[in-house]
């Protein structure tokens, strides 16, 4: 009577693919690692790195953010005459508290201004905040809010920054409002400082706000007509404060150069 043998069975699929797994897990014959953990360690390192610049990059712009949560002087020494145009007694005001929160405000004066020459009055904004809190609130988006309509659409006009004779760029528009049949027009000037730029169109800037979170705001409202005029007598006073604030910049900056 023959014995029975026992004969190997052949390897199925899932047995090799099984052995390849560990060959592939174990060191070759020289002791370095097989290439699988190689490239493992490589992905590793590589996301390390990434998050680590990324913290250092989140921790720049949190400084920055930090820092510019200051206003860089007083804005309330911006002077109250500025050439033919000074500030009526007493004029200075202050936004309601929630007012000025909702529109960004960190610093900020209201002021009356009346040019000596022809006796127009009008009224100033001067603010200061972050970017990303200011940006928004243009006169286009906050005068209709107030219950004002645009009479006509708003105007961009190119200006020379004293006394550097940089290009900047302030906007006019023009609002009306009927109150118990009467109907008020207002013609508003504006301009934001940002990166060191005067300008008006905001919303395409929105990725610098982090590299460069401060912005100012000039604003300057005055009675007009329907259709307003080519040249507007705010004009000028808008150039003065717009050199008033570059010129304070200016004296923080070198003072810092000497400093350093």
């Amino acid at each position: 009577m023959r014995s029975a043998v026992s004969l190997p069975l052949a390897p199925t699929q899932e047995t090799e693919t099984n052995q390849q797994t560990r060959n592939e897990s174990k060191p070759n014959s020289s002791g370095r690692p097989t290439s699988t953990w190689v490239v493992w360690v490589i992905v590793g390192a590589a996301l390390l790195t990434s998050g680590g610049l990324r913290f250092w990059r989140d921790r720049q712009f949190q400084n920055l953010t930090e820092k510019s949560a200051v206003c860089p002087f007083p804005l309330s020494a911006i002077p109250r005459t500025l050439g033919d145009w000074k500030a009526t007694q007493d004029s200075d005001i202050q936004l309601d508290p929630e007012v000025a929160r909702v529109a960004g405000s960190i610093d900020h004066f209201l002021r009356n201004y009346t040019n000596s020459r022809t006796g127009e009055t009008v009224t100033v904004l001067v603010l200061y905040g972050l970017a990303e809190d200011v940006f928004a609130h243009t006169p286009e988006a906050c005068f209709p809010a107030a219950g004002y309509a645009p009479v006509t659409a708003s105007v961009d006009h190119a200006f020379t920054v004293k006394p550097d004779g940089k290009p900047g760029v302030f906007r006019t528009g023009i609002y009306s409002k009927t109150l118990a049949g009467v109907t008020v027009y207002r013609e508003v000037l504006s301009t934001y400082r940002h990166n060191d730029q005067w300008i008006t169109d905001l919303a395409a800037r929105w990725k610098a706000f982090r590299l460069h979170p401060g912005m100012f705001k000039i604003q300057i409202e005055r009675l007009a007509n329907a259709l307003g005029q080519e040249h507007s007598p705010s004009e000028g006073l808008l150039e003065e404060l717009v050199f008033q604030v570059n010129h304070r910049l200016d004296a923080i900056q070198e003072s810092a150069r000497y400093a350093n």
